[in-house]
């Protein structure tokens, strides 16, 4: 994102990559968080079975700066999903 446009995709100011800095804080608390989670073994994913397809109609529009998709469920949408 910032080599092809030079800003923040938040504020849209203008940001070079020498300016970031690395947030140890924020990468050690996530390193943390994965390891108790190994260690609960929250890990692991359960199969999907029963899997059920639908057909949606979905479009988008670009509009000053911003995607805005539209999706369109289906006519009889399971309600519980």
């Amino acid at each position: 994102w910032l080599q092809r446009n030079g800003t923040s995709p938040i504020t849209r100011a203008p940001l070079l990559v020498s300016d970031l800095r690395p947030n140890r804080a924020l990468k050690t608390a996530i390193d943390e968080y994965h390891r108790s989670i190994q260690s609960n073994g929250q890990l692991t994913a359960e199969p999907m079975n029963n899997l059920t397809s639908y057909e949606f109609t979905a479009s988008g529009n670009y509009i000053d700066g911003f995607v805005h998709i539209s999706i369109e469920p289906p006519l009889q949408a399971n309600s519980d999903l």
